[in-house]
């Protein structure tokens, strides 16, 4: 009985502490333990006359002769006061991810409008842009455009009615890896729509006028939030219920983890939740604990067969890195050839991040310095930038500072996290595998 109360007491500050925060991600020791995530805003403006950033570092800015006013605020003392041509809030570029909320006061000067623009990230027909058709109060609907910088899709809620003067809060519920948006006015769901699934998700944005100086808003604005997530309705109604409060989620994640140990002699991927990337990759056990290449040559990859967030992490232990060494891979689809970002030791004790889309190779960024037996290595991808690390610091050896956000037509969304290799030698090998979401 003592033993049994000493083991609780034990195990107690664990299970009691409730604040943990992406603890799976952190560098070593490794861990399969089930954790709580706690999401909170990325952004919130207040603009009580000032355009601080209480969650983050975005501040915004009042641009046109956007002013500060005391009339009627829908939170503190102030409001911003969009009531002249042009007049509009620049918020300041940041990555919103693949699961994003953005919600709204506004409160409507007057009548009449059509397309009045009241979140905008949309340029050269890429990104997303938030708008409203209050021609007839009534029967006024959210829109939601979305563009890949070629094609572009529009999302249109079911009517609802506005009132004048009166503020209302407008909120989108974004996901663009399904391809889904849910409007909402005030705390009320008023219909969901489609968007693309490959539209930019960061960059600078506007609030009340868009990149063209086409649509404009004639309106009062207060509290605006982002999240990194998507908002239930019942968060929805939180920061409806009470103007500035924070919505906040605890979502439980569980990181997978792989010693190898369990191989027997062969391939990865036949050990139940390792799957080649084409069907043909093979990365063979060759000391019961630790894994190298089994393919001779060109990019191979093997996936852990659990599906993650977009923003997602793999890293691994490197062993014996005279070689070309195994690496950490994220956003991996399966597909001919394989499409994934992947990074790994090369043959001249340097590294390369990579982007491999359909089996065809680029190469992001060569890093400068290699890997050294032991080193814990892991790869990070949030919203399209890449984050590599080595034993838990950034390596900056890879583009100066650790990061490489890739912004072009081939930027890979979705997927599963693994290991991969390029032409390595068998002594070249990698113990210790771990991915999840972020």
């Amino acid at each position: 009985m003592r033993k049994l109360l000493l083991l609780i007491l034990c195990i107690l500050p664990v299970l009691c502490y409730s604040q943990v925060v992406r603890t799976s991600i952190n560098y070593s020791p490794y861990t399969t333990a089930v954790t709580c995530e706690d999401y909170y805003a990325q952004s919130i403006w207040k603009l009580n006359n000032n355009g601080t950033d209480t969650k983050g570092n975005n501040n915004v800015t009042m641009e046109g002769g956007t002013t500060y006013s005391t009339t009627t605020p829908a939170e503190g003392i102030y409001n911003a006061n969009l009531d002249g041509a042009n007049r509009y809030i620049g918020v300041p570029s940041f990555t919103y991810g693949n699961e994003f909320t953005i919600s709204i006061f506004v409160r409507k000067y007057g009548a009449g409008g059509s397309n009045d623009m009241i979140y905008c990230s949309y340029q050269s027909n890429d990104g997303f842009e938030l708008s409203i058709n209050w021609s007839t109060l009534a029967t006024s609907t959210l829109k939601l455009r979305t563009g890949n910088g070629t094609n572009t899709t529009t999302a249109t809620s079911s009517s609802f009615s506005v009132t004048s003067g009166a503020w209302h809060m407008y909120s989108a519920v974004i996901n663009r890896t399904n391809g889904t948006v849910a409007f909402y006015n005030n705390k009320t769901a008023v219909g969901t729509g489609s968007t693309r699934t490959d539209f930019k998700t960061y960059g600078a944005a506007r609030l009340g006028l868009d990149f063209s100086s086409n649509n404009d808003i004639f309106a009062g604005i207060d509290v605006t939030q982002v999240y990194k997530w998507e908002l239930s309705s019942t968060n929805i109604g939180t920061i409806y219920d009470t103007p500035g409060a924070e919505a906040t989620s605890c979502i439980s994640t569980t990181p997978y983890t792989d010693d190898f140990e369990a191989l027997s002699t062969g391939s990865i991927n036949n050990q139940g939740l390792w799957k080649t990337i084409d069907g043909t990759v093979n990365i063979a056990d060759v000391s019961g604990d630790n894994v190298t290449r089994g393919g001779t040559s060109g990019y191979n990859a093997a996936l852990y067969d659990k599906t993650f967030t977009d923003d997602q992490y793999a890293k691994i232990t490197a062993m014996i890195t005279d070689y070309a060494s195994p690496g950490p891979v994220v956003r991996a689809n399966i597909g001919t050839g394989g499409t994934y970002y992947g990074w790994f030791h090369e043959l001249s004790n340097a590294t390369r991040l990579v982007r491999v889309k359909n089996g065809t190779a680029t190469v992001l960024v060569n890093g400068t310095v290699g890997w050294t037996d032991n080193d814990v290595i892991e790869l990070r991808i949030v919203g399209y930038e890449l984050q590599c690390y080595k034993n838990g610091s950034l390596d900056t050896s890879v583009s100066g500072d650790g990061k490489y956000e890739d912004t072009s037509g081939d930027k890979i969304a979705g997927g599963q996290t693994g290991i991969m290799h390029y032409y390595q030698d068998n002594d070249a090998q990698a113990k210790q595998w771990e991915g999840g979401s972020l």
